[in-house]
């Protein structure tokens, strides 16, 4: 209260409200200097990094939204369209390429014979007979060409012809044909009795067959060991006919495979189809061509 205030109480006056506003006045005056005396207000804090960084970071819930949302529902979209997309590609390819290119079961065959044949192309037969002399082996004439000879087996028609027999065939006889496949002999006597003292003791051999299919007289010709063993049921099957005998007339030779064990080589029969005899001549093919003979050397053992 105003000192004017305290008067005019003192005189009886009365204060209208209107004379307040010098009370309101000199209030606001005093606030004022009391504004003045005080130290000033701190200026405002300046909105630092970390705080604009927080103003800005936004909720959890809005960074779920943000970031979530967006992210989990394309990349399950797209991940599962690749997958799909991939696997119908990986299932359609092959259908593709077998609805465009039919595999035939003779082309498969041929494949496997292909690669059974290139997995033994290293495996060649042992050499047995380089210290042999056959300069004088073979009767090399014409009819011998057209007849009995055929070119030098390679070794996927040697393995074809062994399949076609049911048999494989001895290393030296392979070794032999490679040098010369199939055709009459020079050196064809051979004893089947001992001591050998007269011809009947022989037998004269005209040709080998060579390993085949195109000649007339090869393994697998028109008269290869097929057609020498037709009538032998003996030895069908369980043996191949390599020979053709003159004397005696209709007898022939043999690799008898009857009883040869597992992985062993067969022994040289002969086998005369006029009286039935049959005889084991050489343990194996190497020591049957060993012991081939020309006429004079027949005869100059005769003589002995």
């Amino acid at each position: 209260m105003s000192i004017f205030s305290i008067f005019r109480r003192k005189k009886g006056e009365e204060i209208l409200p209107q004379e307040a506003a010098p009370a309101s006045v000199a209030q606001e005056a005093a606030a004022e200097s009391e504004a003045t005396e005080m130290p000033s207000e701190a200026p405002a804090e300046p909105v630092t990094a970390c705080a604009a960084q927080t103003a800005a970071v936004p909720t959890a819930e809005t960074t779920e939204e943000v970031c979530t949302e967006p992210e989990a529902e394309p990349v399950e979209e797209v991940c599962a369209e690749s997958e799909a997309e991939s696997a119908e590609e990986a299932c359609a390819e092959p259908e593709a390429k077998s609805a465009e290119e039919p595999v035939s079961e003779t082309a498969i065959v041929k494949a496997e014979a292909v690669l059974v044949a290139d997995e033994i192309l290293d495996s060649e037969p042992e050499a047995h007979l380089t210290d042999m002399d056959f300069s004088d082996f073979w009767h090399d004439i014409r009819e011998s060409e057209h007849r009995y000879e055929s070119n030098k087996p390679d070794t996927r028609l040697i393995r074809s012809v062994e399949e076609a027999l049911g048999f494989k065939l001895p290393d030296s006889y392979i070794e032999l044909m490679r040098m010369h496949n199939g055709g009459m002999l020079n050196r064809c006597w051979y004893p089947i009795r001992f001591p050998a003292e007269t011809y009947s003791d022989y037998i004269q051999i005209t040709h080998f067959l060579g390993i085949g299919r195109d000649a007339l007289y090869s393994l697998c010709g028109r008269f290869g060991s097929d057609f020498l063993l037709e009538d032998k049921d003996a030895f069908k099957g369980k043996s191949v006919a390599f020979a053709s005998c003159i004397s005696p007339s209709r007898a022939i030779l043999v690799l008898d495979y009857r009883n040869a064990e597992e992985g062993a080589e067969p022994c040289v029969t002969f086998v005369n189809s006029q009286t039935g005899e049959e005889s084991v001549v050489a343990a194996n093919f190497e020591l049957f061509i060993r012991g081939l003979k020309t006429s004079l050397e027949a005869l100059g053992q005769k003589d002995e």
